[in-house]
């Protein structure tokens, strides 16, 4: 289910970035894939250097720090925008 969830969002991530400029889909995909894998290996360092120091617990506070990071981010970028309610 996780990686379903992944898979998921990575496609809709692609939806979008080819919608912004049609003629750049290439340099936009690569900019967006370097992004992608750079992200997951800091993501892996960070959680092995968290492992090696704290174990269990490093490992799962750094992670829902980077949640809540997620969050506050989120909550930040749409403040602004009104919200869209088709019911």
């Amino acid at each position: 289910m996780m990686d379903l969830g992944v898979q998921a969002g990575h496609v809709s991530n692609q939806t979008r970035i080819y919608g912004i400029d049609p003629a750049a889909r290439s340099r936009l995909n690569t900019v967006y894939m370097f992004c992608y894998f750079v992200g997951g290996g800091l993501g892996s360092l960070g959680g092995a250097v968290c492992w090696h120091r704290a174990g269990w617990l490093g490992v799962c506070l750094v992670g829902s720090g980077a949640v809540g990071l997620a969050l506050i981010a989120e909550y930040l970028h749409s403040s602004g925008r009104p919200r869209d309610c088709a019911a």
